[in-house]
């Protein structure tokens, strides 16, 4: 079963939503740490202090820009539909707020918490994985509210020891890609914006986690019934 969904998961990438909801994914993780160096790249003082200032709004940041992914992809993780659902993660901001801001607000802490982990502190891929495997489990209780037929309700979330010894064993091998070229993307940015390297190195290392949020969500969307 595990190697059904590394299949079934590594298919996301033949979706183009999934390019569409990464670029989203890019551009919110990344444009804001830009901005920041491009107000901050003639002084000093701005470049430490806006430094400081994402590093404290990166785990928010992160964790929204998440949020809006998964849920917007949730119909393809799930194998539900063949269409990503753009407009469901906005629609549940304003109709689910308090909701939302709950999800969001405790995958932020969560990141803060991680972080201060030795060794998983400094694994981005991992913390994406996580992240995001608990947004699509809780994902689940929406699927099974608007068509209790899929039987979402019933899904089991714990796919088994060695499941996920083999998805923290993927995580780590992308961890140590991420550190590679996150290292090359950061010298170059670097270069052009002093001090905006190490700002582009968290958001690139937490997308290498789509793809074992993706397996895992494959796993998910295997037991659910399909009429």
């Amino acid at each position: 079963m595990f190697w059904d969904a590394v299949i079934n998961g590594l298919s996301m990438f033949t979706h183009w939503q999934t390019y569409v909801a990464a670029l989203i994914y890019v551009c919110m993780t990344l444009g804001i740490p830009m901005v920041m160096a491009f107000f901050s790249e003639k002084s000093e003082r701005a470049t430490m202090g806006l430094g400081c200032l994402y590093m404290l709004l990166s785990p928010f940041i992160q964790a929204f820009a998440l949020v809006i992914l998964t849920i917007s992809l949730s119909p393809i993780l799930l194998g539900v539909a063949q269409g990503a659902a753009w407009s469901f993660p906005w629609l549940l901001i304003i109709h689910e707020p308090w909701w939302i801001l709950k999800l969001i607000g405790g995958l932020t802490l969560a990141t803060f918490i991680l972080a201060m982990i030795p060794l998983i502190g400094s694994m981005q891929t991992l913390h994406t994985f996580v992240l995001g495997s608990f947004t699509i489990a809780v994902v689940l209780g929406f699927v099974d509210m608007m068509n209790p037929a899929l039987n979402a309700g019933q899904a089991r979330l714990w796919p088994g020891g060695w499941f996920v010894i083999g998805l923290c064993l993927i995580s780590a091998a992308l961890t140590w890609l991420t550190t590679f070229l996150s290292a090359i993307l950061a010298t170059i940015v670097d270069s052009r914006f002093e001090g905006a390297g190490t700002m582009v190195m968290i958001p690139l290392g937490a997308a290498f986690g789509f793809i074992p949020l993706f397996i895992y969500a494959a796993w998910l969307g295997s037991q659910l019934h399909r009429g």
